[in-house]
């Protein structure tokens, strides 16, 4: 019976002190170690989610190709912004990968990235993927982008935690 007793308090014990030494550590959150000041969270390290006027594509000249001419025309060029560029932007840059093609590999790739205050685009992650290279082919696109229009609160350029995803349909 005190062999029972003795494991119980071992276990309550190891929780207890698992829970405090959790509660001191700082929080790092997609590998952005927020800086405390006098006990604070300092406000240029706040990730949104929602902001007031949300971080958008910039404006881009995209060509016009002629219908069944391989000619392209760069003076007649359309101007997109927002997520129409973004969706052009995409189409035009997104290869389908050789390896990933051989495989058969099809589906959705989610990512996850924070557009910083002057419209940078870091801390770029895979949230879901159903293959490594078509993974490794949405990141290169993300880092192909330029910098966006900044997420604002109050008037003031915030960073915001955005998500795109990117789709891969296997043609042979």
């Amino acid at each position: 019976m005190s062999n029972v007793l003795h494991r119980t308090l071992i276990s309550t014990l190891f929780l207890s002190f698992a829970s405090i030494s959790l509660a001191q550590e700082k929080v790092e959150y997609w590998g952005v170690t927020p800086r405390y000041g006098m006990g604070e969270f300092e406000e240029e390290d706040t990730l949104y989610y929602k902001a007031d006027i949300m971080p958008e594509f910039p404006e881009m000249a995209f060509a016009i190709k002629a219908p069944g001419s391989r000619c392209i025309y760069y003076s007649d060029s359309i101007r997109l912004k927002g997520e129409p560029a973004l969706q052009r932007f995409i189409a035009e840059n997104q290869k389908y990968p050789d390896i990933a093609r051989s495989v058969k590999a099809e589906g959705t790739v989610k990512t996850r990235f924070v557009v910083e205050p002057d419209g940078k685009l870091t801390y770029k992650v895979i949230c879901e993927s159903v293959d490594p290279m078509l993974a490794k082919e949405a990141i290169r696109v993300l880092r192909l982008m330029p910098r966006w229009e900044p997420g604002q609160v109050k008037g003031k350029p915030v960073r915001v935690v955005r998500e795109l995803s990117f789709h891969f349909k296997y043609q042979p």
